[in-house]
């Protein structure tokens, strides 16, 4: 930005304590968050096509709204534990989580 203005012709709108987070957040930090956000996005996508359920199967399963899912989807929401269960739980899977792995995140059917 020069001057306050956006250098590429557009500007992003972001809330004041946003911003202070996102300037205080250590870059490896941030970046982490970042992978598991995708890493949370690959695993929900592979055990839903996997499955061949839509969105809105995916939704109602987990009793999320069908934008909650698509946002999930598209790295819109950050993975957190309550999360991650509940897709289980509309997987009726054991979720895996190995940072030492790939995927590093996964959704597997319970043993039968």
């Amino acid at each position: 930005m020069a001057g306050g203005r956006p250098a590429a012709g557009y500007s992003i709108e972001i809330e004041p304590e946003v911003r202070e987070w996102l300037q205080q957040c250590p870059l490896p930090e941030c970046r982490a968050v970042e992978r598991a956000a995708d890493r949370l996005v690959e695993a929900v996508y592979a055990r839903r096509s996997a499955l061949g359920w839509t969105l809105a199967e995916l939704a109602e399963r987990a009793g999320l709204d069908g934008e909650t899912v698509e946002s999930i989807e598209e790295s819109g929401i950050g993975p957190t534990l309550p999360l991650i269960e509940r897709l289980a739980a509309a997987f009726d899977s054991v979720v895996r989580i190995d940072p030492a792995r790939e995927p590093a995140i996964t959704f597997e059917a319970h043993a039968a």
